[in-house]
């Protein structure tokens, strides 16, 4: 199989990007996407950073801890450690589906 070139690669990195974008919108501790207008970026920012720490190969418990680490301490929310590991795995099993796990298996 050929080496994925860089326009591949930034198209995979975008469609990661948006599928973590679609989750955080679901995670909403602020709650603005329940306004009749909702900001569909207010939480974007964070989607980066969530990518690369899946891609590094963080477990579902760190990335929870994370989302409730911006909810707490940069949103000065409370906690919702059930609704942040629930939104963690989802993001974990988006990005990480079966079948690209069996494949860095393989190539590791």
């Amino acid at each position: 199989m050929a080496a994925p070139d860089d326009k591949d690669l930034k198209s995979a990195a975008m469609s990661n990007v948006r599928l973590v974008k679609a989750a955080l919108r679901n995670w909403d501790p602020i709650g603005v996407m329940d306004l009749e207008d909702p900001p569909l970026d207010e939480y974007d920012s964070y989607a980066p950073l969530i990518v690369a720490m899946v891609d590094r190969g963080c477990t579902p418990e760190e990335l929870a801890r994370h989302l409730g680490h911006i909810q707490t301490t940069t949103m000065g929310l409370g906690p919702s450690p059930e609704h942040d590991r629930k939104i963690a795995i989802q993001i974990c099993e988006s990005l990480n589906p079966p079948n690209k796990l069996l494949e860095r298996t393989r190539e590791g």
